[in-house]
């Protein structure tokens, strides 16, 4: 292309006129960022230039760099198997827009272009330490490598000591001599030296040996109709990772009607079962994952509701065809569930339970599905293998306020649509329960004539976690999906049980529940 020489003339005159922080400043505001730029970096805006001089590796004798790193890391284990129970201030979080500045501690800052700053604690009020934490590369959880931050507040001939400590690399080349370059704002204006160098000393890249409970993860599931997120749980065992995949399912939700409240409080109890150091928790968790959904209706639970979500229509009864639009936490719930059926070859899950509260009777009970008392013939004409009454037998042998007699497995026509039954019929999901729990108390058992509180319905949650580590399955061949069963060395207590399981039954209990 052949320019004018107008043109030219043009161009000279505006590089010689122009000051290069305001284009700079011009350009800079026209990128687009993830995370809000609320300030430009200083070396940017100084045009650096590199550094005339050589700058030297660390060549301390090979013994010392070692020395170092090992003292550094011997501080950190002692540190941490001695549990010191220090206060940890945050001077600095990238997530909150109103960082706290303090005029005798460093002012941290990473809004700005190529910043990765996430997090800054100081590891004691008056301590010149700070523990800092990286931003992973965007849309992952990992590529923690490099840095760049803004500090400023430093007093002069002080040393400050930085550790941080997500990095990933299993080595660097900060132990071979390699230091960190810094940008001093202040010798770029006072000194005229616009330029990058290399500082510290003592440097040393080692494992950290903070221990991170990798167990639980949230994630959001989706949004509600009005907006809401809708989080998820999964809960399982960081030991031996590798063999998850391998690992059968559970899945729990509650709160589907706002006002079951007491559900809440017994998920709870599971989840804080699930998350306890007991031996037969860990034992769970190496067996099972736990995809959890305690709210399934933000919406009506924010508003007040008693059944309804916004749409005004009982979200458990839109399970059979649930719209993506009008019921989208049924949708995805449904979705999750039916993915871990079809990446499991229709084995998983392996166990479902919807917590409801009730309140029109006492106890706490489950319904299930038994094809014997289906209103369907074509159901009523199937094997009958006793495998829903499992889990009822080890939560009546486990739970003081469980009710075996209160229990009900008739598949009624008018809760077709409900999750316990949609997905028995759709999965054969033969571990398909809505537990109830009533809004009263109990009239039978260790709380006969108590109400059931906070502390009963967390027990509740343990009781029936332990009930799940009882809880055996039996591979047929001619079904994909294991069969829960009794322990053998149970069976004969639960025989006197199961003619009570019958006796019940034979009644006509339709009428007192809503599921």
């Amino acid at each position: 292309m052949i320019k004018s020489e107008k043109e030219g003339k043009r161009k000279e005159v505006f590089m010689e006129s122009a000051d290069w922080r305001q284009v700079y400043t011009q350009m800079a505001t026209k990128t687009i960022s993830i995370q809000p730029i609320v300030t430009l970096a200083e070396p940017d805006l100084a045009a650096n230039i590199g550094n005339n001089k050589l700058e030297e590796l660390l060549m301390n004798e090979s013994e010392d760099m070692w020395k170092t790193a090992r003292t550094k890391l011997m501080d950190h284990i002692i540190e941490r198997i001695d549990k010191k129970t220090k206060e940890w201030f945050v001077v600095y979080d990238v997530n909150n827009e109103n960082n706290v500045l303090h005029k005798n501690k460093l002012q941290f800052e990473s809004r700005f272009e190529s910043g990765n700053l996430r997090k800054v604690l100081q590891n004691d009020f008056m301590s010149n330490e700070y523990t800092l934490l990286l931003n992973t590369d965007i849309n992952t959880s990992s590529h923690v490598q490099w840095f760049y931050f803004k500090v400023s507040n430093m007093k002069p001939e002080v040393e400050y000591v930085f550790h941080i400590i997500n990095c990933e690399k299993q080595n660097s080349l900060y132990n071979e001599g390699q230091r960190p370059v810094m940008f001093s704002t202040k010798e770029s204006l006072v000194c005229d030296k616009p330029f990058w160098k290399r500082v510290g000393h003592s440097i040393a890249y080692y494992r950290n040996h903070y221990l991170t409970d990798d167990s639980i993860e949230k994630q959001t599931l989706c949004t509600s109709l009005a907006g809401n997120e809708v989080p998820v749980l999964t809960i399982t065992s960081c030991k031996s990772p590798d063999n998850e995949t391998g690992r059968q399912y559970i899945v729990l939700m509650g709160r589907v009607h706002p006002s079951e409240t007491n559900s809440s409080w017994i998920l709870k109890g599971c989840i804080d079962f699930l998350l306890s150091d007991k031996m037969s928790a860990k034992k769970l968790l190496e067996s099972y994952v736990f995809k959890i959904i305690p709210m399934s209706n933000p919406d009506g639970v924010i508003n007040g509701n008693s059944r309804t979500g916004a749409q005004g229509e009982d979200l458990n009864r839109q399970w059979r065809r649930p719209n993506p639009l009008l019921h989208p936490t049924v949708y995805h719930m449904k979705a999750l569930i039916k993915y871990l059926s079809h990446i499991s070859n229709d084995t998983n899950p392996v166990v479902l339970v919807d917590f409801h509260g009730h309140s029109r009777r006492k106890n706490i009970f489950v319904y299930g599905c038994c094809p014997s008392m289906s209103w369907k013939r074509s159901d009523r004409n199937k094997a009958e293998d006793n495998s829903h009454l499992a889990l009822p037998l080890l939560l009546n042998l486990t739970a003081p306020a469980f009710s075996l007699n209160y229990c009900s497995y008739n598949i009624e026509e008018s809760r077709e649509r409900t999750a316990r039954i949609t997905l028995w019929r759709e999965l054969g999901l033969k571990a398909s329960y809505t537990l109830e729990c009533s809004q009263a108390g109990c009239d039978q058992g260790l709380y006969d004539g108590f109400h059931l509180g906070i502390n009963e319905l967390t027990e509740m949650g343990h009781k029936f976690c332990a009930a799940l580590n009882r809880l055996q399955f039996i591979y047929d061949p001619n079904n994909s999906r294991p069969i829960p069963a009794v322990p053998f060395e149970l069976l004969l207590e639960s025989q006197d049980l199961l003619t009570n399981v019958s006796e019940a039954n034979s009644e006509d209990t339709d009428s007192l529940h809503p599921f």
